[in-house]
């Protein structure tokens, strides 16, 4: 089921619309609507839709960042660069879930199940980096 919600941003502020799953994380980066636009946005399958109208006081959502890890060769990243990774890692998720209900499934090949997953992990590891581009460390030497 699809619900369509009209936004209407007329009271001379930006809105920011986030999809948001059922566990409370972003599946898709925010979108803003600007003052004086009128957008639909559309909720699937028991998705909720987190509407926030941005004050003058607040930062405008292309702003905001994240702090990186503290880890040698990662920086801050945008929110949009965290709603990516974030709806990108709902997405390996269900893919693991998937794979964990064929692992008891005594038909099927476990050595190529595992060899599948191995696989499926590190193609969403790398779509993660290609978001997030840790780059590379410096030495002492």
């Amino acid at each position: 089921m699809t619900t369509i919600v009209k936004v209407i941003a007329n009271h001379g502020w930006p809105v920011l619309v986030t999809p948001i799953s059922l566990a409370g994380a972003a599946v898709a980066p925010p979108a803003q609507v600007e003052p004086g636009e009128t957008r639909d946005f559309y909720a699937h399958s028991g998705q909720d839709l987190r509407i926030h109208e941005i004050q003058p006081n607040e930062a405008p959502a292309e702003a905001v960042t994240h702090t990186g890890l503290p880890v040698a060769g990662y920086r801050p990243q945008s929110a949009d660069a965290v709603a990516r990774a974030n709806a990108i890692k709902q997405m390996e998720e269900r893919a693991l879930r998937l794979l964990d209900e064929l692992k008891s499934d005594p038909a099927i090949d476990q050595r190529w199940l595992q060899i599948g997953r191995t696989s499926l992990e590190q193609g969403f590891m790398g779509v993660v980096r290609s978001i997030f581009k840790p780059g590379r460390v410096e030495l002492a030497e």
